[in-house]
């Protein structure tokens, strides 16, 4: 890595184009259902664009641009659960290197076989209504890629000029959304937490941010998943009245952050190590 790309890495992976050859759980068997009840709060100011932008005058008259942030049908600014699970799916092919085991967890189309997700997003919304701030966005930074790599930001880029000015959900807001999974394996429940920035190690849970959105290098968009306001319900079909609900300091949230690391345990660079690096605030 060169001094001028010391704010981002490269995590290797075996593919980045979903693509499975067969399918590990079928669809049409339902057998259990997985509600995640998550709320977040933004470490930095956030912006999720809805592709719209509009000029505006900030100083002495002089035109700018400011990109406009998405909204729900209510006209509530948010995060689109698109781009939640954008995210979410990035970081577990980035921590897991299986492009085949995304695939299985967050669905694939190919010419050879389709199959839709395991897990459904929706969009994450503020808990009260946030009042919008203006905040100055940098131009462009390198956008190279490498072939089956991951780029990752693991710390501010150096400034380049202003381009304009990007509409931010403010920091310290509260937001909810709720994920619902089917059929899915003890890994893949502690795999999809451990990608929203969930840690479990010598018996003690903590969380770390994890990037979303617009001007990540700006270090803009950084969430960190709440412990203590969020749940996970396990829904058994067979026996209706039986759900399980869990915060998610629970031991069982444990055993399957374990069971993801287990799964992996041969992943090199280690799990441990990209997580590190991945979930690193700045």
């Amino acid at each position: 890595m060169s001094k001028g790309q010391s704010y981002y890495e490269f995590i290797p992976v075996n593919g980045t184009e979903r693509t499975l050859t067969k399918v590990e759980t079928p669809r049409s068997v339902l057998k259990k259902a997985y509600i995640f009840d998550l709320k977040f709060s933004t470490v930095s100011d956030l912006h999720c664009g809805n592709g719209k932008a509009k000029t505006i005058y900030k100083d002495k008259n002089v035109p700018a641009l400011l990109l406009i942030n998405y909204r729900n049908g209510e006209g509530i600014p948010c995060v689109p659960g698109s781009s939640l699970k954008g995210a979410v799916s990035t970081n577990y092919l980035t921590l897991t290197g299986s492009i085949n085991l995304t695939s299985e967890l967050f669905g694939a189309t190919t010419k050879e076989l389709s199959v839709m997700s395991k897990i459904f997003f929706s969009d994450l919304v503020p808990i009260n209504m946030p009042k919008m701030i203006q905040i100055p966005i940098q131009r462009g930074w390198e956008g190279k890629g490498r072939p089956k790599h991951v780029k990752i930001y693991v710390s501010k880029a150096p400034s380049t000029s202003q381009y304009g000015f990007a509409e931010c959900i403010p920091k310290e807001t509260l937001l909810a959304t709720r994920i619902q999974g089917i059929e899915l394996k003890d890994y893949e429940v502690g795999g999809l937490l451990t990608s929203m920035g969930l840690k479990f190690e010598k018996d003690k849970f903590t969380t770390s941010p994890m990037k979303i959105g617009y001007g990540k290098p700006q270090g803009l968009g950084q969430i960190q998943l709440s412990l203590k306001e969020s749940k996970l319900s396990i829904i058994n079909f067979k026996l209706l009245k039986n759900i399980e609900t869990l915060d998610l300091e629970n031991a069982k949230i444990g055993s399957y952050i374990k069971a993801f690391y287990d799964k992996f345990k041969d992943r090199k660079p280690a799990i441990s190590s990209i997580y590190e690096k991945l979930f690193r605030r700045f």
